[in-house]
């Protein structure tokens, strides 16, 4: 076996793992969320929401892979029967956005380990992999998918 065929043989197992990693995000994603659909309390809020965590997962440890699959599988599975395409994308882009942003922190902090086998490590996840990105989804969320007042505020009930 010479150099070049060892290197389309590598990129054939690369791309079949790439293409696992979009697989398993996606269906893990999308069952999930599904799951999280039937604990819903008001429309469009669910007091259960595992989804969220492979989303997180998924992107810390696939990277844009697992962003790929978290799409598609947040748009697999729209939360209201007469979501148009435009807020089950939008929906679905929160969701990515939601995971990427531990992935982002721990890319560029090379002292942070995506295993949490630290004090750091495990405070920035908790910090980064749940308060702000759960902040930063309930505000564009707030502002993008929810219908506000004619004042144009952002309602904080809707937010909390």
């Amino acid at each position: 076996m010479d150099d070049s065929e060892r290197t389309r043989s590598s990129a054939r197992v690369s791309l079949r793992w790439r293409l696992l990693q979009v697989l398993l995000s996606f269906v893990g994603f999308a069952a999930l969320n599904r799951l999280g659909y039937y604990f819903q309390i008001e429309s469009g809020v669910s007091v259960f929401y595992p989804a969220s965590a492979v989303d997180v997962i998924a992107c810390m440890h696939f990277g844009p892979w697992g962003a790929l699959g978290i799409f598609l599988g947040g748009m697999a599975t729209p939360w209201q029967p007469g979501e148009t395409t435009m807020q089950t994308a939008i929906s679905s882009l929160l969701n990515v956005v939601e995971g990427m942003i531990p992935f982002l922190v721990f890319r560029l902090r090379r002292d942070l380990h995506p295993d949490l086998h630290n004090r750091r490590s495990l405070a920035a996840f908790l910090l980064f992999g749940t308060i702000i990105n759960s902040a930063f989804s309930a505000l564009a969320g707030n502002l993008l998918l929810v219908p506000r007042p004619a004042n144009g505020l952002v309602d904080p009930r809707a937010v909390f």
